[in-house]
């Protein structure tokens, strides 16, 4: 099977550096701000928008890092209900910027097609 090396370097430097942070920041909460960010984690509103978004980023990483087509289709259709998601939710207090960030998740689609 053949491993696209620059789409390797590119997704381990992204998910390190994410964690990586992430876990810094986490270290640096009081108990109070723990508790929040694990219900906010665990709510559906964060995994149907955020989660979404991220877990069809990967997809379309690992299905150009392996040359599988169909991770990137994946992928992208999972970064496309991500977007609507996040549009829907976001309409009511902020129309612009959740048109902008509809934008901004399109050309990420389009970039990856």
């Amino acid at each position: 099977m053949a491993v696209n090396v620059d789409t390797l370097v590119f997704l381990l430097i992204t998910l390190g550096a994410t964690t990586f942070f992430v876990v810094k920041e986490y270290r640096t909460m009081s108990e109070k701000e723990k508790n929040e960010a694990k219900r906010d984690l665990k709510s559906k509103s964060f995994f149907f928008t955020v989660g979404l978004l991220i877990i069809g980023y990967l997809l379309i990483l690992l299905g150009n890092l392996f040359y599988l087509i169909i991770l990137n289709k994946i992928g992208i259709i999972l970064m496309a209900i991500a977007g609507v998601n996040i549009l829907v939710s976001m309409w009511k207090e902020h129309k612009f910027k959740s048109l902008y960030i509809l934008l901004l998740i399109a050309v990420a689609i389009l970039l990856s097609w």
